[in-house]
């Protein structure tokens, strides 16, 4: 017991600490490529063959949010471990190459059974996918 709470006081000293830069992003966000834009959202680059079927791939994104958290409220680990796996699988497949690495993150943490990091990860995945941005305008100059 007492391991297991020194571990999470050490995470929990990371988390608090990982703000280094003074811009609010978690050490999640901090590996991630894509640019993000706070007032337009975050633009996905996708086939366009692919573009109809992202409305109904976000929406299942979000129902797997719901699931996480679920998964977290009762330390299913292994659930967590196995829906992370099945997204990092297929997110980049559609564009969403931050998700996949928010994904790959989680299931690490899944693995070695480190609910404050699912946490923090599950922080960094529902930014994301709220900030997704499907519409088809194009930026204009001027």
């Amino acid at each position: 017991m007492y391991k297991q709470e020194a571990e999470e006081l050490h995470y929990k000293n990371i988390l608090k600490h990982s703000d280094s830069r003074g811009d609010g992003t978690s050490m999640g966000e901090r590996n991630l490529k894509e640019p993000k834009s706070q007032e337009a959202g975050i633009r996905i680059d996708v086939d366009p063959g692919l573009r109809p079927l992202l409305p109904k791939y976000l929406e299942g994104r979000k129902k797997d949010l719901v699931r996480f958290k679920e998964a977290l409220a009762n330390k299913n680990f292994e659930f967590i471990r196995r829906l992370s796996h099945e997204i990092k699988g297929h997110g980049a497949s559609y564009g969403f190459i931050q998700l996949t690495q928010i994904c790959n993150q989680m299931e690490n943490a899944a693995v070695a059974q480190n609910a404050i990091l699912i946490g923090s990860f599950l922080g960094d995945y529902e930014k994301y996918i709220g900030q997704i941005d499907l519409s088809d305008k194009k930026e204009e100059n001027g």
